[in-house]
């Protein structure tokens, strides 16, 4: 399917406030429209979920804290792997606070690799951890409140005003039959990542009516907050995120405006500039900065830039502060 053609289809989707599919693949046959909830939907679910813990409780289920409690008591908690965690952690959430600091796109390019590669090492230690961590209260309660959520977001019309289930007949369906239904159901919201929203939120048959809403969710959607469904939501805030970046520069390329992650890469290099600037550094069209290529120069904005570390190799290593000096001011 055609990229455009699939965002426009999410898009209206999003609009809808539900997504159509058809069970064919299983015990159940039929359409089905999935809800995408507002959050006066959750505050409701969210009541009905509330006595699950202390259900699980009743039934003699360790909670989280007491299994791992249990684990240390047995000598069986992995004391290096928590510690990984913790560090990882740290480690990314200072590299996230660097990158926005930094101006040099091979820098920050490089430091996105680093988090990427840290994150999924903590997603996988998680994983790990969980796994030795086992079925507990919470997870039970996990299980319980994802099958209420999946019951509210089920109807059989698309004015949502019909639920394709009774509670009772929910209740009673086979695990084939629930398991049918969930993989729909994932298979179909899966589409609304994040990088599809924003680049929802950057197309001109977005913004074209967005552009209007006077920054507005009720101009826009003609609804209240509360009663935005999550994609509704976000879409709005990354609409706001993106046309004040658009707002802001007029030397923008085309086709950083058609790609979310350049944009908002080109913004942070803009920003990183500014910075320098205002602390007293100097950003002409002569200025050097210790670490960027023709490259970097060349997404920053400044073709001429000089490339200290090429001219260090060229002279042996040996740069004097009166070579930067006179490099600077465009002497050979």
């Amino acid at each position: 399917m055609n990229d455009q053609f699939r965002l426009k289809s999410l898009y209206a989707q999003i609009l809808q406030g539900y997504t159509y599919s058809y069970l064919n693949n299983g015990p159940l046959v039929g359409p089905i429209y999935f809800k995408h909830l507002t959050p006066i939907d959750h505050s409701r679910i969210d009541i009905e979920c509330d006595t699950f813990i202390e259900k699980a409780r009743n039934y003699n289920v360790l909670t989280r804290e007491e299994k791992i409690a249990t684990l240390k008591d047995e000598d069986l908690w992995p004391n290096d792997i928590e510690s990984k965690i913790f560090e990882l952690k740290d480690t990314t959430s200072r590299q996230k606070t660097t990158v926005k600091k930094l101006a040099i796109p091979s820098q920050i390019e490089l430091l996105h690799k680093e988090i990427n590669k840290n994150t999924k090492q903590l997603e996988s230690l998680e994983r790990e951890l969980e796994e030795l961590i086992g079925y507990t209260a919470e997870s039970y309660a996990g299980t319980r409140i994802n099958q209420t959520y999946t019951y509210h977001c089920c109807y059989s019309n698309s004015n949502l005003t019909k639920l394709k289930f009774t509670k009772k007949e929910f209740d009673e369906l086979e695990d084939d039959a629930l398991s049918q239904i969930v993989n729909a159901y994932n298979s179909q919201m899966s589409s609304f990542d994040d990088l599809t929203l924003k680049k929802i939120a950057i197309a001109d048959f977005f913004t074209c009516y967005f552009s209007i809403c006077k920054d507005s969710p009720m101009v826009f959607y003609g609804k209240s907050v509360s009663e935005l469904s999550s994609f509704q939501s976000q879409l709005f805030v990354l609409g706001l995120y993106y046309k004040q970046i658009m707002n802001k520069y007029d030397d923008m390329p085309d086709d950083v405006m058609r790609d979310p992650e350049k944009l908002t890469e080109w913004h942070e290099i803009k920003e990183g500039i500014a910075n320098r600037s205002n602390s007293g550094v100097d950003t002409s069209s002569n200025f050097s900065m210790i670490g960027a290529n023709k490259e970097d120069y060349k997404k920053m904005g400044y073709e001429d830039g000089i490339d200290l570390s090429k001219v260090a190799r060229e002279r042996k290593g040996n740069l004097s502060m009166r070579d930067i000096i006179e490099l600077q001011k465009g002497k050979k």
